[in-house]
This record gives C-alpha cells, sequence and structure tokens, in this order.
C-alpha cells in the first residue's frame, strides 16, 4: 500500500497562531495557491481512492486536488484534526501554557485533555483505527490522505513506531506539505519499507 499524507493549505488562523481544532476554518488565498500546487505536484499520481477531514479547510485542499483525479472520495469526521474544546479560536499560546502546567503537575501530555475536548493519545487511538482500517481494505493501492498538523503527526508515530510523545516533537510538518509513505501490511498492522518527505514537510 502506498500513503500520500497532505496536510491542508494556509489558513488565517494558521498565520494568526490561532488554535483550530474542531473550528471550521477555511483556507486563505495563500492556502488556495498552495492546494492548487498540491493538485499539480500530484497529478500524475495514479491514486485509487482519497480521504479527507470533512472541516472545510481540509476538504477545499482535497478539492483542488480532486481536479487532477477521478478517484472516491470519502469526507470523514474520523480524521479531523484533535478537539482542543475551550481552547479552539483563542491564541496558540494559550493552549501551550495548559499543556506546560498541566506537564509542571506531573501529566504526560500526551495524556492531557483539554476542556471539552480530546487528548493527544485519543487522536492516536483514531490514527490507529485508521491505519487498520486502510491496511484491510487498500492493499497494493494508492490512497491519498487530507489531514491537519496533529493528527497527522499521530498517524506518521502509529507508520514508524513512535510513542505518541515523540510523535508530537519529532514531525513539523508546514502547510501543504506531502508525505509519501509505502507500507507492507501483516495482519492489520502497517510496516513502513520506504519513506519520502518532500514539498517542505521538515524544517
Amino acid at each position: 500500500m502506498r500513503l500520500i499524507l497532505v496536510r491542508h493549505g494556509e489558513t488565517d488562523d494558521n498565520v494568526n497562531h490561532i488554535s483550530q481544532g474542531h473550528r471550521d476554518t477555511g483556507l486563505n488565498e495563500r492556502g488556495r495557491l498552495q492546494s492548487a500546487a498540491i493538485g499539480r505536484a500530484l497529478r500524475a499520481e495514479k491514486v485509487d481512492a482519497i480521504f479527507s477531514s470533512d472541516l472545510r479547510r481540509a476538504r477545499e485542499t482535497a478539492e483542488a486536488i480532486l481536479r487532477f483525479h477521478n478517484a472516491p472520495v470519502t469526507f470523514s469526521r474520523h480524521i479531523r484534526e484533535q478537539s482542543i474544546g475551550v481552547f479552539e479560536g483563542r491564541p496558540r499560546e494559550d493552549f501551550k501554557s495548559f499543556l506546560l502546567e498541566s506537564a509542571a503537575k506531573g501529566m504526560a501530555v500526551e495524556d492531557v485533555t483539554p476542556g471539552a475536548g480530546e487528548s493527544m493519545r485519543d487522536v492516536r487511538r483514531r490514527a490507529e483505527d485508521f491505519i487498520s482500517i486502510l491496511a484491510e481494505k487498500y492493499k497494493g493501492r494508492t490512497v491519498l490522505v487530507v489531514t491537519h498538523g496533529g493528527f497527522l503527526r499521530m498517524l506518521l508515530g502509529v507508520l514508524l513506531n513512535r510513542s505518541a510523545a515523540e510523535s508530537m516533537t519529532l514531525f513539523k510538518l508546514k502547510n501543504a506539505c506531502i508525505n509519501i509513505i509505502e507500507v507492507s501490511p501483516a495482519g492489520s498492522k502497517a510496516h513502513v519499507i520506504n519513506s519520502v518527505s518532500h514539498l517542505g514537510c521538515q524544517d
């Protein structure tokens, strides 16, 4: 199985350092240009299926890619960004401060659950479930996934056998970046046999 993993294009909240989570923001002008560039960059790929978060910034990115592909597309809540509850729509520094305060109290950062939200470990479980579904249904095929930075970190962590805590800091995923992962399924698990990161995924 070949996975093409795409982070959505830029939004105004990204520029202004506002926490988004499940906040349904759309792309800004630069994000629309980035999404068009992703579509052109991937137009020669043979894609068998496309999965996208149902949040607008991911949908708009996926729609730009779909201009070049006739593959079936599924818009899913299951691959949304981490829900961060009361911190959505607030400065990103507020959420970072909350995580640091929780860590100072002895809590593992990946287990911290913001009010009315979910922990990063919860997000990792969603990523594990998603990979298991893909490994079962898309053996030998190419699947393109359009989603969010936090979810992608957990997805890459599952594929590359990194913990939730490691994944939070290890993977630097800029807007509109692409990771291409080749996996060999074994049972319900997916083992990476090749990984390529390009279009600005890493600093």
